[in-house]
């Protein structure tokens, strides 16, 4: 037996089993799942290789202890244990290790329980009432997921820059706020979500939302480049018009979006829907209607350096606070605008411009009647006619007639 590293007692009774001294020093796996164990015998110590524990579905009422001197534990298993009494000193040893337990009975664990280099903490199916605030002096745990319990905010992120992974599903949490510079994957469904703001965001690829609140898609989604999956089924959200630049965000970063068909607006003229991944919608008012084509040009709002991409000939928007006067541009994709610091300087939210009514059209565009933050504007469109791309020495002289007044216009 002193070569054997994977001991396996699953469903024997050990309750009266007080000396565990014959175990191989070599044990690197014990499992004694379901052993009817109270608590671990002294003797356990002599296992300095023991590397996983797993002693789920016993009669513990407390982490085990005689596992201070266990440096090689990796992982300990203590799942649908009583767990009533969580109790200082911390009973685990100083090493990297991760921490999984399922329907427990405590409501909080005191500072200095959690070990110092805890890796991993899951915790499900337990009335915590509030986040082990041990969690914001351990750096080493990346993996940090409380599903389940009885938590109605989770402010620790804010002081966890290092975390990777966040899980607080099935939660009672209404606000969540926090900069998340390293998180991957945020799980917030089944919560009670009201207001979501997230902020350094640059790794979060996946990000679930559903079953909440939410009354509105949170406008920090849209800021969010990185993402690749989007899930916020089944939260109040009704009649929603993407902008055009939401819309550019939803199809071509978002590849995996999870909402309802109920949650959008789809009642305009046939010719006005749009595709958004399988769902029918509509566009916010006074957005232009996209083609169908892959390569619409996008305007990236948080990069003041952006250009524009793709080869389509799709309309995209300049708008300048000069004189009340609102200019709707359509582009040719060789123009990066957008570089340059004179219209910077005069950008302005296009999702709070509608434009009313059509005034006049000529050969290059069209005017329109329109307000902007209630107030009313001229807005001229340029357009592509019969399909043709609007001249590009015509379009950067333009240009150029809108940076000159915007200079002598101000703001």
């Amino acid at each position: 037996m002193t070569r054997l590293t994977d001991l396996i007692m699953s469903g024997n009774d050990l309750s009266n089993a007080t000396n565990l001294s014959l175990l191989p020093q070599s044990l690197s796996l014990l499992n004694l799942h379901q052993c009817r164990l109270s608590s671990l015998p002294e003797q356990f110590q002599h296992l300095t290789k023991l590397k996983h524990i797993d002693v789920t579905s016993c009669e513990l009422d407390a982490f085990p202890s005689g596992m201070s001197h266990l440096m090689s534990l990796k992982s300990l298993f203590v799942s649908h244990n009583p767990l009533r009494r969580i109790q200082r000193p911390s009973p685990f040893p100083n090493a990297s290790m991760a921490l999984f337990i399922v329907n427990a009975s405590f409501t909080t664990i005191p500072a200095g329980i959690l070990p110092s280099q805890l890796t991993r903490l899951s915790i499900s199916d337990t009335p915590l009432a509030e986040a082990p605030i041990d969690l914001i002096d351990r750096p080493s745990a990346k993996d940090v997921s409380l599903r389940r319990c009885r938590l109605t905010r989770f402010d620790l992120a804010m002081e966890m820059p290092w975390l990777e992974r966040l899980d607080l599903r099935g939660n009672a949490i209404r606000e969540f706020e926090a900069r998340l510079p390293a998180v991957q994957l945020l799980d917030l469904r089944d919560n009670q979500l009201e207001t979501f703001r997230v902020a350094n965001t640059p790794q979060l690829r996946h990000l679930q939302l559903g079953g909440n609140q939410l009354r509105a898609l949170p406008s920090a989604v849209f800021k969010i480049t990185s993402l690749v999956t989007l899930n916020v089924t089944r939260n109040p959200i009704r009649l929603y018009r993407p902008s055009v630049d939401e819309f550019a965000f939803l199809s071509s970063r978002v590849e995996t979006l999870v909402m309802d068909q109920e949650m959008f607006d789809s009642d305009c003229a046939a010719s006005e829907q749009q595709q958004l991944h399988h769902f029918t919608v509509c566009l916010a008012t006074g957005s232009s209607p996209l083609g169908a084509s892959s390569n619409n040009s996008v305007i990236d709002q948080d990069d003041k350096n952006s250009q524009l991409r793709g080869t389509a000939a799709s309309s995209w928007t300049i708008v300048l606070n000069v004189a009340l006067i609102a200019l709707l541009v359509a582009a040719m994709a060789a123009v990066c605008v957008w570089s340059d610091d004179v219209l910077l300087q005069h950008r302005l939210d296009t999702d709070l411009l509608e434009k009313k009514r059509r005034i006049g059209r000529g050969m290059f565009g069209e005017v329109w009647l329109a307000t902007y933050k209630r107030k009313p504007v001229a807005v001229k469109q340029l357009h592509n006619e019969d399909g043709a791309l609007v001249n590009r020495q015509y379009l950067e002289a333009f240009i150029d007639e809108i940076k000159l007044v915007s200079l002598h216009g101000g703001r």
